[in-house]
């Protein structure tokens, strides 16, 4: 589970067994309220490949719709 609020980004993970919970103080921008959405491990394991090749001068967008979540990322902002 993803748990996106205007100055926190937390993430919970179980692997069957034990359930683990990170979270960081990050400001994200364009949010207003808490989102809370699934996202599968392999989706999650496409946007650190995207992060990764994109460097540290990129950064990842984020948008939700009802049913779906995108992930897109921006070089060079």
């Amino acid at each position: 589970m993803l748990i996106l609020k205007p100055d926190t980004l937390a993430m919970v993970a179980t692997d069957g067994h034990r359930l683990a919970l990170a979270e960081t103080d990050h400001k994200l921008s364009g949010l207003n309220g808490e989102v809370r959405v699934l996202v599968p491990k392999k989706a999650m394991d496409e946007v650190e490949k995207l992060s990764s090749a994109a460097g540290a001068d990129a950064h990842i967008d984020l948008q939700k719709t009802k049913a779906t979540f995108f992930f897109r990322s921006v070089i060079g902002c």
